[in-house]
């Protein structure tokens, strides 16, 4: 069975101000946890880094539990792009 994946990128709402995220978002069923894997760009494109990776949970609570960073300096998208898409691969996987 293929992972599910979506897209997770902010870069629509922040362009310009140096927190560019774009990349996608996985449900690692067999964990139970979701990774973020993308890139950062920052400000008209000057910086990007070799790749972000982020494992994370998210509570009965609606916070999330970073588990994982491959970076030290690693930060997901804008956390309404992240619950969206969260919640996009929660219904893929009820279908």
């Amino acid at each position: 069975m293929k992972p599910l994946k979506t897209h997770c990128s902010d870069w629509q709402k922040s362009w310009g101000l140096g927190t560019n995220h774009i990349g996608k978002l996985f449900l690692d069923e067999l964990n139970n946890q979701f990774i973020w894997k993308g890139h950062q760009q920052g400000r008209h494109g000057q910086v990007w880094n070799k790749g972000q990776e982020i494992h994370f949970i998210v509570t009965l609570e609606g916070q999330i539990k970073i588990t994982y960073r491959k970076h030290e300096h690693d930060s997901l998208p804008d956390m309404a792009e992240v619950m969206g898409a969260v919640n996009r691969l929660w219904e893929m996987q009820t279908k």
